[in-house]
């Protein structure tokens, strides 16, 4: 028999989010890519906090962010970008 527990000892902002969303920067530093307000990308360190069912729950980020899902791994920090929305059924 076994049991976890969790105690909350206060609160956070945290973010759910994929772990194919996670980069490594080139001082080795965990992170993701962002969009800024003037189309920049910016690389955010986060902090991992759990992993639930194929996602992580993590902090580090501001309440609302446009993070770079699809060619992440592709795009440098500073770099403009033209951002595309997509719904969640790929349109």
């Amino acid at each position: 028999m076994s049991a976890s527990l969790r105690f909350l000892v206060g609160t956070r902002k945290l973010h759910k989010i994929s772990p194919s969303l996670l980069s490594l920067n080139d001082d080795g530093v965990l992170g993701v890519k962002i969009v800024d307000k003037d189309n920049i990308t910016r690389f955010i360190p986060i902090k991992i906090i759990s992993e639930e069912n194929k996602l992580m729950l993590i902090e580090g980020l501001n309440d609302e962010v446009t993070l770079i899902t699809v060619g992440h791994e592709f795009v440098r920090n500073g770099t403009k970008v033209e951002t595309i929305f997509m719904n969640n059924d790929g349109k």
